[in-house]
């Protein structure tokens, strides 16, 4: 396999978090290699996420306080736990969940932060979704 390299600090990301130009919702994916998956390993992905992650935080965004980030994994099943980090200057240092979510929480809750209606998938009302998929974690985060 090719060993997968971090971009430089001088890329559109890197940038946009130093002038503080973030978008009011973005979605940031490593590229293959950096994702824990296939070509790459957990220890890169690790290695990405130290790069960016120190950015973030540092960054005016997120010092004025309108960022929320979160870690999220995208494997397993809807009804498989997965790793799940938020991090916000909103949220108490240690703050645990007993909230139960997966990806289509994330997306329930991303809404709802938005201020957008559920009309995603099976976010919007009176849907069949997977146990977790509507439940609110953003008072577990003292998010607003």
């Amino acid at each position: 396999t090719q060993p997968c390299t971090l971009p430089s600090a001088s890329n559109v990301l890197a940038t946009d978090i130093a002038a503080g130009s973030l978008p009011t919702f973005a979605t940031i994916t490593p590229q293959i290699g950096n994702d824990m998956h296939g070509p790459g390993t957990t220890k890169q992905g690790d290695n990405w996420l130290s790069t960016y992650l120190p950015m973030m935080i540092a960054g005016p965004n997120y010092q004025a306080g309108d960022t929320a980030i979160f870690i999220v994994w995208d494997e397993g099943t809807p009804y498989t736990q997965m790793p799940f980090i938020v991090t916000a200057p909103s949220v108490p240092a240690g703050t645990k969940s007993s909230v139960a979510t997966n990806q289509v929480g994330v997306l329930w809750n991303t809404q709802k932060l938005l201020g957008v209606p559920h009309t995603l998938g099976c976010t919007s009302a009176g849907q069949n979704c997977a146990p977790g998929s509507t439940n609110d974690f953003s008072t577990s985060f003292n998010l607003p």
